[in-house]
């Protein structure tokens, strides 16, 4: 009774064949793994350019047209106080990113001051906008 490659037995020439069946079992699944990659949700933000305070205030500065926090009607001048429901005074800059950005379209739940109202928004990431490098000065 002859036994399936594997067992015990050495390739030789007349046998090579499982070695091209592993070859073309890693390239599929590297391949596979390079698509999963590139059909992954685009990364999102809320689009507006934000400011510190001090006093661990979080202030718009900016909202793009086009990108979230415009499209719900956020302000420059609005102070961000909570974020999914959690207090941005307890987070560093790094923290403020990763809960703000994610996967475009999910959503993010902000309250906000505009002098003395309370606004609960509720808004949708957008896609991130594309920074251009700056043009160096010809020499």
């Amino acid at each position: 009774m002859r036994r399936p490659f594997g067992f015990n037995q050495q390739p030789t020439a007349s046998n090579q064949q499982p070695s091209l069946i592993s070859l073309a079992i890693f390239v599929w699944f590297a391949v596979a793994l390079a698509t999963i990659a590139a059909c992954a949700a685009d990364r999102g933000t809320i689009g507006a350019q934000l400011g510190r305070q001090d006093d661990g205030r979080l202030i718009i500065r900016e909202t793009p047209l086009g990108l979230a926090a415009a499209k719900a009607g956020l302000r420059p001048g609005d102070e961000i106080t909570l974020i999914n429901g959690r207090d941005v005074r307890s987070f560093d800059e790094k923290g403020i990113h990763n809960i703000l950005s994610g996967d475009v379209g999910d959503p993010v739940k902000l309250t906000v001051l505009r002098g003395e109202k309370v606004l609960h928004v509720t808004l949708q990431r957008t896609p991130a906008p594309i920074r251009k490098k700056p043009q160096g000065k010809p020499e």
